[in-house]
């Protein structure tokens, strides 16, 4: 059994110390496996650094040790020898690292002793957040407009539907998608402002914190609704048809040099919208800033907690079951608290003259299209065209082969 006095508290340099094999090594441990797998697959791979550059700093091989030092604490004589080490070490970090680096490493240690049922003990960290100017509605307005006009869309959207950045992606793990889609507004077709919109939030899918059949349940405000059925139009119009509910909501059309086929915007488009954004209007707005003051809102407008949690996608007190049938409740409760006007920024809308113009390039585009092929079907009668049609088949099949002079 480890002691406090086997432990001799340091700091060294992470990279130096903490490497992939002695990862592994850790990962290994029955108390690491037991503790990872109780921590969301994002969160995992920094706790487990953090955590092995603590046992490296404090001298303790054995991610054991650290929950042995918690059975020789006793309480009548003060005697807390693990909280005592990490104070030690956190006392000697303060003069090398930052407060936020030390909170990470701090945070990993308490998560590893509160997973395997103990907890550190008045461990204080320094840590401050960094502050944030104040964001006024007019700092949206001049943000937004530093967007094309998909970001405006995508802006308007988070705005009323505050979703983490997470959720534009697919789990590496178990493969699951979170994007956004159609059929997650409940009135689709029809959209409207308070139109609810349900979706499970992808944070915490795969830990226990989380119940299982969390939803985010939100509504449109009048901005929002009016983009989305805009972006709906603009996206029918290019692609001649329809859009199915269970279509993804924002899209582009990837082509590497084969068939083109459509596939949602990720993590890194949302993020490089936001990060272009910011750069032009010199202010620093993220998805996340965007969750903050949705809450803030709801917050003024006198929107109970477990209702604000719901919004946010949180974990919250109501049983997830009977979500879908307290909807129309709720959506009441916001109605009357006028909680998407105040959500919503006057005027941010798509102007008209925004989605003329871009219906009339889609217009211009087809028109062009069709000259095309009407000229393709004046130079190429259809035998020629059938002709080629086979031969190409021929290549494809191997059954024919062009050498370098262009014989056949």
């Amino acid at each position: 059994m480890a002691t406090i006095t086997e432990a001799h508290p340091r700091i060294l340099q992470l990279k130096a110390v903490v490497t992939r094999q002695y990862k592994i090594q850790v990962a290994a441990h029955p108390d690491v496996m037991l503790w990872l797998d109780k921590v969301g697959y994002k969160t995992r791979p920094g706790y487990l650094t953090n955590l092995c550059y603590y046992l490296k700093c404090v001298g303790i091989e054995d991610p054991g040790a650290l929950l042995d030092l918690k059975g020789q604490e006793d309480v009548k004589r003060r005697c807390f020898p693990a909280e005592r080490l990490a104070e030690t070490w956190h006392a000697l970090a303060r003069a090398s690292l930052s407060d936020a680096q030390i909170k990470k490493v701090l945070d990993a240690v308490r998560s590893f002793y509160k997973r395997n049922r103990v907890e550190l003990i008045d461990v204080q960290c320094s840590y401050k957040p960094r502050a944030r100017g104040e964001i006024t509605d007019e700092n949206f307005r001049v943000f937004r407009e530093s967007f094309n006009w998909v970001g405006k869309i995508l802006f308007d959207f988070l705005l009323s539907v505050p979703l983490r950045d997470g959720q534009f992606q697919k789990c590496k793990n178990c493969g699951q998608e979170f994007f956004p889609r159609w059929r997650d507004i409940k009135s689709y077709p029809k959209i409207e402002a308070y139109s609810p919109f349900t979706i499970r939030p992808e944070k915490g899918h795969e830990s226990d914190q989380y119940p299982e059949g969390l939803m985010q349940v939100c509504f449109l405000t009048e901005s929002a609704a009016r983009s989305l059925n805009l972006y709906r139009e603009i996206k029918q119009r290019a692609l001649g048809r329809d859009l199915n509910p269970g279509e993804y909501i924002f899209t582009h059309q990837k082509s590497h040099w084969g068939p083109r086929h459509i596939a949602p915007i990720t993590q890194p488009t949302v993020e490089s919208f936001f990060q272009d954004a910011s750069e032009r209007a010199h202010q620093d707005i993220s998805p996340h800033t965007l969750r903050a003051w949705v809450n803030t809102v709801l917050i003024t407008r006198g929107i109970e907690k477990t209702l604000r949690d719901l919004y946010l996608g949180h974990t919250c007190s109501y049983e997830q079951g009977y979500i879908m049938q307290l909807i129309p409740k709720w959506q009441q409760t916001f109605r009357e608290a006028k909680a998407m006007e105040h959500l919503d920024l006057q005027g941010s809308m798509l102007s008209q003259s925004e989605l003329e113009s871009k219906l009339l390039r889609l217009e211009e585009q087809e028109e062009e299209i069709r000259k095309l092929r009407t000229e393709l079907h004046e130079v190429v009668n259809e035998e020629d065209l059938k002709a080629f049609r086979q031969f190409s088949r021929l290549i494809q099949e191997g059954k024919v082969k062009i050498v370098r002079n262009g014989d056949v």
